[in-house]
Order: C-alpha cells, then sequence, then structure tokens
C-alpha cells in the first residue's frame, strides 16, 4: 500500500506545514505492521528560524534534532523518526511507477485497522500562537497493488 498523492493540507500556511505530523499505523488483530510519522515540509525557515532550539540543560545524550518528552516523569530524548512522504507517494505521471517504500504489505482478504494521527510537533505556549486556528484540510489517498503487478 502506498500514498496516492501528496500529504500536504490544502490551503494551510507554511508555518502550520513546517509544524505540522502526520501519523499512520497499520494493524491486523493485536499487531502492529506498519507505522510511519511524515514531516509536511522538513525546512528551517520561517518561524524555526526565528526561534532556533535550545538544547535542554543537563539533559544527557541530547543532540540537535532529537525530540523531547516525557519518561516515568523525567525530561527524556529521542530520535526524531519523521520520513519524507514523497519516498511513499506513487508517481501518477503518464509513466507511473512505484514508490521506494511501501507503507504495508497487505493480505489479499484480509481486515486492517488504519489509524490516522495529525498533530502540530511539540512547541510551548508563546511560539504556537502564529498556529492558532490556521486551518489546512488533509486528504489521504491510498493506493495498493496487487503483487507482481
Amino acid at each position: 500500500m502506498y500514498l496516492a498523492e501528496s500529504l500536504v493540507p490544502q490551503g494551510a500556511d507554511a508555518e502550520l506545514l513546517r509544524a505540522a505530523r502526520v501519523g499512520i499505523k497499520i494493524s491486523s488483530g493485536n499487531q502492529v505492521l506498519a507505522t510511519n510519522i511524515f514531516e509536511l515540509d522538513g525546512s528551517d525557515s520561517g518561524h524555526r528560524a526565528e526561534h532556533p532550539a535550545t538544547a535542554p540543560a543537563g539533559l544527557a545524550g541530547y543532540t540537535e534534532g532529537m525530540l523531547l518528552g516525557w519518561q516515568n516523569g523525567q525530561l527524556a530524548c529521542g530520535t526524531n523518526v519523521t520520513q519524507d512522504p514523497a519516498a511513499f507517494t506513487l508517481d501518477t505521471s503518464e509513466t507511473a511507477t512505484r514508490p521506494q517504500n511501501t507503507l504495508a504489505t497487505l493480505g489479499l482478504g484480509q481486515t486492517y485497522r488504519l489509524d490516522i494521527y495529525y498533530y502540530i510537533e511539540g512547541t510551548d505556549p508563546d511560539s504556537a500562537d502564529y498556529l492558532h486556528q490556521d486551518p489546512g484540510t488533509l486528504h489521504l489517498a491510498l493506493f495498493a497493488t496487487l503483487d507482481g503487478e
């Protein structure tokens, strides 16, 4: 299964695109088959350039670009696992080709659950003001082929 078109929300402000993330989780029964988190705009312009990330004091193992969160009541850091959706998007030109990566390989006649998460990358309340009520419509189109087609 692949993305059939761009994940970029139509009509969204460029600042919103830089902060937005789309997560896709595919599961069958209690087994998670695939998880992907997509960054809609990875550029460092706009608000990111004006307000660069600051390294938290005293957090062991932190390097620039890592994500911050809470684990067991303590500030923790983790690797940024966002991906470029283009590597999962079907080329819809006249010579359509499969993308280099699949979202998941599914079995014919089986039932799957698809969870979609649309969220804003964590930021402090003062920095989030520029995103307040900035609309964008997310269209998720998927494409699948039979093996060997």
